[in-house]
């Protein structure tokens, strides 16, 4: 009977790992989320449930193998980045660090280091830690808070008090028989799943309730809706897509394509909207010529297939790129720069647009609570950003449609400027088009 469980969790965890791998590259979101694909990490678990009481590894080889855990566990902490393909075959390293951890570390060096009494602490409030992380997280974003070290240091506290807080309060009291029965816990428990669902469908039938909302703030909170109906047929996120898939805006034949990573979803519509007919290809965190990392393991691919199909097609006779360039960033520059030039070397005309001023926050939250619409811009101006780019490219720069001596106008003509915390509304996307449309009469 052992054997057959062993084998039965094997065949499932190996099955589960394989889907894992397979699924990483193409559907990064999907493996990532859903069960079939992680279930092989919960599995280990079991498999260490099974073979708990089997001392098969003993004296020096515990020590040897806790140690080489904890080393792996480390190398997954500090090593691991968003250039990561997770979780596909990198997951295994942490699953099997804490497997091999939980396993021998029991009256090893490395099991007396980790019973330190303040580790053991937060093992205990963990769950509570993890579910009171996120919305803190959440808050202090939409406050713009989350980017500040002080900020950040208040995460790490309140969410550390409120999982005690939780695991001394509720958790505790609910393990305990005598104060928590049976009958009473279901009581309880039952109660509040019909409150939360009560409250569910009362927020649902009255849309959340926005009229207890002035206009405007209805505004700006709906401007995180405020995005291209064309997005979800016609951006990609994952896979290598073929040319018959790209997207024809504006109805006729188009002489120009918008080629970039989702910073180039609305000002394509946009462009369409102003009755010029557009080729629209655009990538999730795949800015044109950059290198693939991540969840987009294969960017690599698709920038290769992009930059091969607009170079040999001779309709398209302007390409402009779009992408989303960060605070101290030289790698997406210098990719769109080298994909500029070759582009040029096709024949193509280039049109690059620049940085999107962002205050690093999300917009429409914070306008919806009265924060200020003005922030400084810290992004680099038409000048600076020119260095990088081939003489012959011409260059909108989004900075000089939103902003005027470094202030920048989160609310551009009383819509949002942005529709979370990076990319242009549809509003705003508008609005730089006319710029944009400029370069191309």
């Amino acid at each position: 009977m052992f054997r057959f469980r062993i084998g039965v969790v094997v065949a499932f965890a190996v099955v589960s790992f394989a889907l894992s791998v397979y699924f990483t590259p193409l559907k990064p979101t999907a493996a990532f989320f859903l069960l079939p694909t992680r279930a092989w990490e919960l599995l280990a678990g079991s498999l260490l449930a099974l073979v708990w009481d089997r001392q098969i590894v003993r004296g020096l080889m515990r020590e040897v193998m806790a140690a080489s855990g904890l080393v792996l566990l480390a190398i997954s902490i500090f090593l691991f980045s968003e250039m990561t393909v997770f979780p596909g075959y990198a997951a295994a390293l942490p699953v099997l660090a804490s497997v091999m951890i939980i396993y021998a570390a029991e009256g090893t060096f490395v099991g007396r280091a980790l019973a330190w009494k303040a580790l053991v602490g937060i093992g205990l409030i963990s769950y509570s830690l993890y579910l009171w992380h996120w919305p803190l997280v959440v808050f202090f974003r939409d406050w713009g808070l989350l980017e500040s070290g002080l900020g950040k240091a208040l995460i790490v506290t309140l969410s550390l008090f409120l999982g005690w807080a939780s695991w001394k309060f509720i958790e505790t009291p609910f393990r305990q028989n005598a104060q928590f029965p049976t009958a009473r816990l279901l009581k309880w428990s039952a109660s509040g799943v019909a409150v939360i669902v009560g409250l569910a469908f009362a927020t649902a039938a009255t849309d959340g309730w926005p009229s207890r909302f002035s206009a405007q703030v209805q505004l700006f909170d709906s401007a995180r809706n405020d995005i291209s109906p064309s997005g979800g047929p016609c951006h990609f996120d994952s896979g290598l897509r073929a040319s018959k898939e790209y997207c024809r805006l504006g109805g006729e034949q188009p002489i120009v394509a918008l080629w970039g990573d989702s910073h180039g979803v609305e000002i394509s519509q946009a462009i369409a909207d102003a009755g010029v007919p557009i080729l629209a290809i655009t990538y999730s965190a795949c800015a044109p010529g950059a290198p693939a990392f991540g969840i987009r393991p294969q960017c690599d691919a698709h920038n290769d297939y992009v930059l091969n199909f607009l170079s040999n097609t001779s309709d398209i006779e302007t390409v402009i790129l779009s992408a989303r360039y960060r605070q101290g960033d030289s790698i997406v520059p210098a990719a769109v720069a080298q994909t500029a030039k070759a582009l040029l070397r096709a024949g193509k005309r280039v049109v690059v647009i620049g940085p999107v001023p962002t205050p690093n926050f999300e917009v429409p939250s914070h306008l919806a609570l009265g924060g200020t619409a003005r922030f400084i811009y810290d992004g680099p101006s038409s000048r600076e950003f020119m260095v990088t780019l081939p003489d012959d490219v011409e260059i909108v720069m989004p900075s000089e449609a939103f902003c005027e001596q470094e202030v920048c106008d989160m609310a551009p003509s009383g819509h949002a400027l942005l529709f979370d915390d990076h990319h242009l509304s549809m509003s705003a996307a508008h609005i730089l088009a006319r710029d944009v449309l400029r370069k191309l009469h």
